[in-house]
Formats: C-alpha cells, sequence, structure tokens
C-alpha cells in the first residue's frame, strides 16, 4: 500500500500554510473600510477555525501515513520469520520413486508434486504421450524424507487406460541432454502459508537442479492457476548437406 501523496508535509510546510491564510486575510482586509470591533473579532475566530482545520488535516494525514508505514513493517517482519522456518526441499531421483528431502527448519505440510508429461521413449521405449503423477505427501518433517510413487498413464486404443510405474531413474537418464523435466512442488509451511517450489531434472543428474520459490499466500486464499509445464522434448537431427 502506498502513502498518501500529501503524507509528507512538515511543521514547517503547516506553518508556511498557517502564514498564507494570515497574510492573504490582511490583504483582503487593506482594501476594506476599518471593521468595527465586533468584525475584528469574528475575523479573528475566523483565522483560528481555518489554522484549526489544517492543524487537523495534517494530523489525519499523518495518522494515516503512520498507520501504513507500520502496516508495511508488521508485513516484512512476518515475511521473515516466516523465512526464518521455511522448508527445504531437495528432489532425487530414485529408482522408481521421488526422493523428497526436507533439509529446512520447518515442515513441509500437503506437498503436491506436478510433472509434464512424457514420451513413451522415456518411460518404456514404447511410442505417444504418458501423464505423470505423483502421490499426495501429508507431510514432510525437518531432516526427514518421504518417497512418493509415481505413475504414469496412457490413453491405449487396445488396451483402454493403461498405468504403469516406471523407474523414474530411467526416466532421468533418457533426458534429452538440452530439454530439462521440470517438476513443481507445491506446499504449506508451518505458517499455513502455501509455497511453490521449482525444479529441474537433467539428463544423468539423479538430484533436481532449484530454479525457484514463490510465496503464495494464506491458505485460505484461493491458489494462483499453475502455469503448464513443459515436456521434455528433442531437438531435431542436423539435416546432412
Amino acid at each position: 500500500m502506498s502513502a498518501f501523496p500529501w503524507s509528507r508535509w512538515t511543521p514547517s510546510t503547516l506553518l508556511a500554510i498557517c502564514l498564507a491564510v494570515l497574510v492573504a486575510g490582511a490583504l483582503v482586509g487593506a482594501g476594506l473600510p476599518a471593521p468595527a470591533p465586533a468584525d475584528w473579532l469574528r475575523g479573528i475566530e475566523a483565522a483560528v477555525l481555518v489554522i484549526t482545520g489544517v492543524i487537523v488535516f495534517w494530523y489525519t494525514v499523518e495518522t494515516a501515513r503512520l498507520r501504513v508505514v507500520s502496516e508495511e513493517q508488521l508485513d516484512q517482519a512476518a515475511a521473515q520469520v516466516r523465512a526464518g522456518v521455511r522448508p527445504v526441499l531437495q528432489l532425487e531421483a530414485e529408482g522408481d520413486r521421488l526422493r523428497i528431502v526436507n533439509i529446512g527448519l520447518g515442515p513441509a505440510l500437503e506437498v503436491t508434486v506436478r510433472a509434464p508429461a512424457l514420451t513413451g521413449g522415456m518411460v518404456n521405449g514404447g511410442p505417444g504421450m504418458w501423464d505423470c503423477q505423483f502421490e499426495r505427501v501429508p507431510v514432510v518433517p525437518v531432516n526427514a524424507e518421504k518417497q512418493p510413487l509415481w505413475h504414469v498413464t496412457q490413453d491405449s486404443p487396445d488396451r483402454g487406460r493403461e498405468l504403469v510405474s516406471p523407474s523414474l531413474s530411467r526416466a532421468v537418464n533418457q533426458l534429452p541432454p538440452t530439454s530439462p523435466l521440470p517438476i513443481e512442488v507445491t506446499y504449506l509451511d508451518s505458517h499455513l502459508y502455501r509455497v511453490r517450489a521449482r525444479f529441474e531434472f537433467r539428463r544423468g543428474e539423479p538430484i533436481a537442479f532449484p530454479v525457484g520459490v514463490e510465496e503464495l499466500g494464506p491458505s485460505t486464499d484461493p491458489e494462483p492457476p499453475a502455469s503448464p509445464l513443459k515436456s521434455p522434448t528433442r531437438e531435431p537431427e542436423p539435416v546432412a548437406p
């Protein structure tokens, strides 16, 4: 939240405004006939009311500015506290499972893993594209690991919907050299804030490379839509001249 544009007013600015009001009143009064004593009193009362109004206005603006600054400082402090106890996940391909290790200072709750579709050549040497799904993990404690099983499915015209659990390690080793396998992990931290972390498996590397971490907000807020994950693809072979 940004401060009001007039929130930078200082006491000197307020004094200048009051003096300007008095000078303007004096200039106007200089061109008028000499007022009666009662008129002088009414004029002084009006000037006092104007000055009081300016002071109240400035006090209101300054109070609003301080409230905005206090809210921003509280938000920053809360974010620093959450970051200090946030889970730090490490992913590793181990056989037909995804090994999730929590090396952070807080537990990861309601862990979900997304992956793009894979070609049949990476799954079982067959044709077509296979959809990938990982089991949901309720919690990954600190200094602990979980190994959710992964499944790949394909709609076959002959055998219907096939489901297999191939070797994740084999799929990583079959990746194209220049096309990594993106993995997206969404979880809740101990403060029930939703976090989205992105990783990449690269060919021949069993441990995924961290790409980025994004805090999505409290779990009570609607989860932002996830962006599509790009499937690893092989580059076309160069045509010989």
